[in-house]
């Protein structure tokens, strides 16, 4: 008898699969080396029940071919409060992708960051414009779930975004897969031999939608299937049971959409060919329409066309306008032509505000330390949330250090390393390439901040550049870091503390950095046309000097022979080509963040080096205690 074992992955998403499918006992908790590199999912909107019906597909133990290369491992769960069939099913789905083992995160930045390819699964058309656009600019190849829009407009926009940014995408139902459908589009002889087609299937109504977006799609996808493209006028006649959608093709063709309210409701299909006449159009299941992604995600073409996709939304459009118009006979063109000058405006302008808005990429090192400390991906998570409603700045994250896709940087204003440093820090790996371009950026207006242990670094690795860069650095053995508890009581008239009250925060704050012209940099000074201001000033006890710091234990001579000088815990520095910097040694402790006073000044520096406006108040933010619990790497604590 021949033995057989199980990969790891196999043992992985049996846990899982069985979880999702009924009780489970036991302990098994599976570690991180027991995962092997598959290609990441990410899924948008688990307001239908196709989430949890692909995420069980992609997810199942026994999956074979691509989808055991693939695996849906982070979700947004979304919803739309004014449809209930939306709201009511998000926590029961929510649940069933987390027994899948499926991490939920609160924001589509946040999940774009940890995917490799994007699904949206939104109920509600109307999302889907704005959900797309961040899974086009980063580059993610997307799959977009019927109906593609709440509207031709945003359709057509959909189609324009991911020309400018080159997405990769295709939006379908699974009806359009079933075998005994697809068959006319991928059979030549079929295919040829169409003369007209009438295709059916339920169309029920939904008020925040065109009437045959909402169900209606199906029945016009299996129409387009065997059709094609190169319709050029429909007609509609509406009961209240019933719609009847019939398309002149160019090629003198005819083909109609029957859509069911009343009676008995199916899907089905009826082609006329040269020579027969099929009935069929059964429908098969989600399996077929997974495939089809999973090859797209994988690097084949997709599936259908995108022009195809919009002529189809155009014709349901066209049917709509013949409604409206007392069932006259409605030209796609028409249509088409109108929605399109629509959609191009709607484009510019969303192009036009992030052309103006300051973009500022926040950069997350690798995990270290204890729990609730060093949590750079937590933190710049929860400081991009406190950015997100601020007028005309977009602030965008990079986890887990250096991103792989450096079109991250690409238009960006500002750019913040929040991270470990020394020798380790991610700007200076590469052999000096990441500070080349880092430099450049500096060049180019581009402003920099560093956080906590990332304002450390050799100094002879990059000691020059980060002076130039931020106005200073912490330097091993001449700089320390003790923890204690400061009182910031007063602050300099500067945009970084409008807003600002006193507030005291004990963490590890390093002080005695090593500033440009080697200044003790407690007081305002000009350094060959730079402008440095010390932000965060307060005088170090004592016994603060006299150690132990955490590491090295210290204490040092030339840290006690200070004693009674005021140290600058946050500074900022203008360059004389007008770019800004700023060093923050605060940042150990999480729970800090929940300090509003520490968190603004923090908020307001990052406006300030992208050249924002800061607000005369200081940006102002909430974070709840629920929120300082997100996103914390798993420690032991």
């Amino acid at each position: 008898m021949t033995k057989q074992t199980l990969s790891p992955r196999t043992i992985l998403k049996w846990i899982c699969f069985l979880l999702a499918i009924g009780p489970f006992t036991g302990s098994i908790v599976p570690t991180a080396s027991a995962q092997e590199k598959v290609l990441r999912i990410g899924m948008i909107g688990l307001d239908t029940s196709h989430a949890p019906a692909f995420a069980k597909l992609w997810n199942n133990p026994e999956a074979k071919g691509l989808l055991a290369k693939q695996q849906v491992v982070v979700a947004f769960p979304g919803g739309s409060p004014d449809i209930e069939s939306s709201y009511t099913r998000v926590p029961k789905y929510t649940q069933e992708l987390e027994a899948l083992g499926v991490k939920m995160v609160d924001s589509i930045d946040e999940l774009i960051s940890q995917v490799d390819a994007v699904i949206i699964t939104s109920l509600d058309g109307r999302r889907h414009l704005e959900q797309a656009i961040p899974a086009f600019r980063a580059g993610k190849p997307l799959y977009i779930d019927k109906p593609l829009a709440g509207s031709l407009v945003d359709a057509i926009a959909i189609q324009k975004f991911a020309t400018k940014y080159n997405g990769k995408w295709f939006s379908s139902s699974s009806l359009r897969f079933s075998p005994a459908i697809w068959k006319y589009r991928i059979d030549p002889k079929l295919k040829a031999q169409v003369r007209g087609a009438i295709a059916w299937s339920p169309c029920s109504l939904e008020a925040t939608h065109p009437d045959l977006y909402w169900y209606g799609v199906h029945g016009c996808e299996s129409l387009y299937t065997v059709m094609g493209q190169g319709c050029t006028q429909v007609t509609r006649i509406s009961t209240a049971g019933t719609d009847s959608a019939v398309g002149v093709w160019d090629s003198g063709r005819i083909g109609e959409f029957r859509g069911l309210r009343d009676g008995k409701t199916d899907y089905g299909l009826v082609v006329f060919g040269e020579s027969t006449i099929e009935v069929g159009g059964k429908y098969e299941g989600y399996a077929p329409l997974v495939d089809q992604i999973a090859k797209s995600f994988a690097g084949d073409d997709v599936p259908i066309a995108s022009d195809e996709t919009i002529e189809m939304f155009a014709f349901m459009e066209a049917a709509d306008e013949s409604k409206r118009q007392g069932g006259s006979p409605v030209k796609i063109a028409d249509v088409m032509a109108k929605a399109t000058a629509s959609a191009e405006k709607l484009v510019a302008a969303e192009l036009e505000a992030r052309s103006t808005a300051k973009k500022i990429v926040l950069v997350a090192g690798k995990p270290s330390h204890p729990a609730r400390m060093h949590e750079f991906n937590a933190g710049v998570q929860l400081l991009a949330k406190c950015l997100k409603d601020v007028p005309g700045v977009k602030a965008e994250f990079v986890l887990n250090g250096w991103p792989k896709e450096e079109r991250v940087f690409e238009d960006a204003d500002a750019v913040v390393f929040y991270m470990d440093g020394g020798k380790g820090h991610e700007a200076v790996q590469e052999d000096g390439l990441r500070l080349k371009k880092i430099d450049q950026w500096v060049k180019n207006g581009v402003g920099i901040g560093c956080m906590h242990y990332g304002v450390e670094i050799v100094p002879d690795q990059a000691g020059a550049e980060f002076k130039r860069w931020i106005g200073g650095h912490y330097e091993n053995m001449f700089s320390c870091n003790p923890i204690w508890e400061p009182q910031f009581s007063q602050f300099p008239d500067h945009p970084i503390t409008r807003g600002v009250k006193p507030f005291q925060a004990k963490d590890e704050w390093y002080f005695n950095m090593r500033f440009v012209a080697n200044s003790p940099g407690n007081v305002p000074a000009d350094f060959e046309g730079s402008k440095f201001v010390p932000i965060l000033v307060a005088s170090p006890s004592d016994d603060v000097r006299d150690g132990p710091y955490v590491y090295p234990k210290g204490p040092y001579e030339h840290i006690q022979s200070q004693k009674g000088r005021a140290e600058a815990m946050m500074w900022s520095v203008e360059r004389p080509d007008g770019g800004r910097g700023f060093g923050f040694t605060g940042g150990h402790f999480h729970d800090n963040w929940g300090n509003d006073n520490y968190r603004k000044v923090v908020l307001n520096a990052l406006l300030w080096i992208s050249h924002a406006e800061v607000p005369e108040n200081g940006v102002e933010s909430k974070v709840s205690a629920e929120e300082l619990e997100s996103n914390l790497d798993p420690k032991k604590k």
